[in-house]
């Protein structure tokens, strides 16, 4: 995708900030392309749209990817926009237990 979504680039922003080594829109064993990707810890971070994501099929979607991913040794953390709008502080206290 060529431009970053609103909520992505505050996740970027926040990642920066605390000096979180990432990858943008990397590919993952040919499941997912992911918002990022922390290679040190093999997690995934989704930020995901609260209207798309809400969509009952996509639900299903997510559900089966991150399934699959967590599976193969990833960990799979997914932000609603809303969520990441509201505090990216408190998603890194989610993702961090910080």
């Amino acid at each position: 995708r060529p431009n970053d979504t609103d909520i992505e680039r505050i996740m970027e922003d926040a990642l920066i900030k605390r000096g979180i080594r990432y990858m943008k829109q990397y590919p993952v064993e040919g499941i997912l392309i992911t918002d990022f990707y922390l290679p040190e810890s093999r997690t995934i971070i989704e930020c995901d749209g609260d209207y798309w994501h809400s969509r009952s099929e996509q639900v299903k979607k997510d559900f089966e990817k991150t399934k699959e991913l967590g599976m193969r040794g990833y960990k799979i953390i997914r932000f609603l926009g809303s969520e990441i709008k509201s505090s990216v502080d408190n998603c890194f206290e989610k993702l961090y237990g910080q």
